[in-house]
């Protein structure tokens, strides 16, 4: 779909693809960022694998997610707050808004 697609739609019809988008893309980011802490702290983590997780390895586990978590939320908040400064540049107004791609 092309700009000019777009800019033929109704503005609740703009706002449903971009909608579409966000949700598609922030699946994508929880699904990459479990992924990701996944493999690190398991690694990490459990040094003998077996039928049940020690306290210790469990605590571990707790810690290495909750660092990658909030590592990820000020990360997505930079990223945020930057996308709203670029967004507001071209014209789009506030996010909240909605798009405006007439």
């Amino acid at each position: 779909m092309d700009m000019n697609e777009l800019k033929k739609m109704s503005p609740e019809q703009q706002n449903k693809i971009l909608e579409d988008v966000r949700r598609e893309a922030n699946t994508q980011t929880v699904l990459s960022l479990v992924s990701a802490f996944s493999e690190k702290c398991i690694q990490r983590c459990i040094t003998s694998p077996g039928l049940s997780l020690s306290g210790s390895e469990k605590q571990c586990l707790q810690r290495c997610v909750d660092r990658w978590m909030d590592s990820f939320n000020i990360v997505a908040s930079t990223f945020a707050v930057k996308a709203q400064r670029e967004m507001s540049g071209l014209g789009f107004g506030s996010m909240n808004e909605g798009p405006s791609f007439s």
